[in-house]
């Protein structure tokens, strides 16, 4: 008999398990219909599943909950037992209603098993014959009680899939809600520092007292401190969200570490560290990746670099390595003179929000992001992060990703571009155009993408700079068409965080992130080459 069941349980169709089963209980038991009856006795409701015989499903699903708690289903789960009732004497466990009802629909005999999980009584599976059957036979009784264990199993592992599911679709609808979240604090923050940052680089730039020149160099880094905040918390919840995307596209690692390397002197330009920046005589002039996000990486590095580093020196070496054809493993190291890190804690270095010790917090600043941050970035790039330190001997970082070979461009960088710019948020737009102004290019506006389409119709460009907050605008798809026949670089503006398509490269040249500065506008543009018309 065991064998024959294990076969009969083995032989279930994975797709549909409870059908199947009942199925097997109907041929094993040869009884004439067999019912799963699921209890909610909260709402004091029950669920019929009837599976296969003639017999009276009508009937059977207008019992209610009270009629089945009345009757042998109520008893055998009360008592946790396998209730089986012949059919020839009324059986005392069932109300008179029960009873009559019984005579009334000729039910044979009856066979009852609780179906219980760990988390408490679910209902009952229940075999009935005709009056004409024979009663069920002890070894028929033995495997149904075995079938109906079977039974509790495969529905408690149905719901506690279902109770996954659910669970599973929560958590992503309260990270989705988070990230909407802080995609719009994001974009709140930002839009009135792109004022603040903009216009105080631009005010630095002209003729200053030593304390107006002091209060501006305070403004622009407590700005730069907020946005940076701001900026690693959105990057952590879009990879914890599963929404980070890498951009392909030609760039140049040096005119990158450049630009990274010049906002860190210029924020340490109060403190006595000697800088010591070299490359790899053998560096690839372009490599093909994600500037952005690369950028994004040694951000951090040179962070803190800066940031627990008083006096002495900070040493950058750029280096590339070819282990295969057109592959790059491109490895910046970075080593200070620095408080040093504690090789103790080092299981936590990567741990967003952890500082190295709380003392430190309150004197330097900052989230515990940076690392952590990098370490998944580089991650994504195919690489990762080493850092090696002890306290007070300052720190050894190094960082590596893998990229593919670029085609270098064919002519040095041309300046004094005529530029059209679009962007709908006015301070961003006025920010840009004097930082675009200060380099002697001359800016044309369009308020929206309509009118941009109208101006690269009518009039000759180099350069498009337009905003990305709908990267499927059809617009956009219209503008690099037209750059294809005009010969202008496309260049696209965006907020950290918004969902542009990174896929896009030629005729796209870069990307721009608000609040550009005027490095990362002389960066992004020094890597627009003309380009021939068709």
């Amino acid at each position: 008999m065991a064998s024959s069941l294990l076969q009969e349980i083995s032989a279930l169709d994975s797709q549909d398990p409870l059908q199947n089963l009942v199925d097997a209980t109907l041929r094993l038991t040869e009884a004439d219909r067999v019912v799963l009856i699921l209890f909610d006795w909260e709402a004091k409701e029950v669920r019929h599943f009837l599976r296969g015989g003639p017999g009276w499903p009508e009937v059977m699903t207008t019992v209610g909950f009270d009629e089945l708690s009345a009757g042998l289903s109520g008893w055998a789960l009360r008592e946790a037992q396998i209730a089986y009732s012949p059919k020839d004497l009324p059986d005392p466990r069932e109300s008179p209603e029960v009873q009559k009802r019984r005579r009334d629909t000729h039910c044979g005999s009856i066979l009852v098993a609780p179906l219980i999980t760990r988390g408490g009584p679910l209902g009952t599976m229940t075999a009935i014959n005709r009056l004409d059957q024979e009663d069920f036979s002890p070894e028929k009784r033995e495997q149904f009680s075995l079938l109906a264990l079977y039974a509790a199993r495969v529905i408690e592992l149905e719901q506690s899939k279902t109770s996954a599911d659910k669970a599973r679709l929560e958590a992503s609808t309260a990270i989705k809600s988070k990230l909407n979240f802080l995609s719009n604090l994001s974009h709140e923050l930002r839009t009135p520092l792109n004022g603040i940052l903009g216009f105080s680089s631009l005010l630095d730039s002209t003729i200053l007292d030593p304390a107006q020149k002091n209060m501006v160099h305070t403004i622009v880094q407590s700005g730069q401190r907020l946005l940076a905040t701001v900026d690693n918390i959105l990057e952590l919840a879009q990879l914890e969200a599963g929404q980070f995307h890498l951009e392909n596209s030609p760039f140049s690692p040096r005119m990158v570490l450049d630009s990274v390397v010049a906002r860190y002197r210029e924020l340490a330009a109060d403190k006595p560290i000697d800088w010591k920046v070299t490359l790899d005589p053998n560096l690839p002039p372009i490599l093909e990746g994600d500037a952005v996000r690369l950028g994004q990486a040694w951000n951090h590095v040179l962070s803190n670099a800066v940031k627990f580093t008083d006096q002495g020196a900070i040493t950058v070496h750029l280096e590339a390595l070819e282990p295969f054809p057109g592959q790059h493993k491109l490895i910046l190291n970075v080593q200070d003179t620095g408080i040093g890190l504690d090789s103790d804690r080092a299981g936590k270095w990567f741990v967003p929000f952890h500082q190295e010790d709380g003392s430190l917090t309150r004197k330097f600043g900052g989230t515990g992001l940076g690392l952590a941050l990098c370490d998944r970035i580089t991650r994504q790039m195919g690489g990762g992060i080493s850092l090696y330190g002890e306290p007070q001997a300052g720190t050894k970082v190094r960082v590596w990703v893998h990229l593919g070979s670029g085609i270098s461009p064919e002519s040095p960088p041309a300046g004094n571009y005529r530029i059209l710019l679009e962007d709908s948020d006015p301070v961003s737009r006025l920010v840009l155009v004097k930082l675009l102004e200060k380099e002697r290019h001359r800016v044309d506006i369009a308020f929206d993408l309509d009118q941009a389409l109208e101006r690269v119709r009518s009039s000759p460009y180099e350069i498009v700079i337009v905003g990305m907050e709908d990267s499927e605008a059809p617009q956009l798809r219209h503008l690099e068409a037209e750059a294809a026949v005009h010969g202008y670089h496309l260049i696209g503006l965006s907020p950290v965080g918004s969902a542009v398509n990174q896929q896009r490269t030629t005729p796209w040249s870069g990307y721009l992130l608000k609040p550009a500065s005027y490095l990362d506008v002389k960066t992004v543009l020094s890597q627009c080459t003309p380009r021939k018309k068709r």
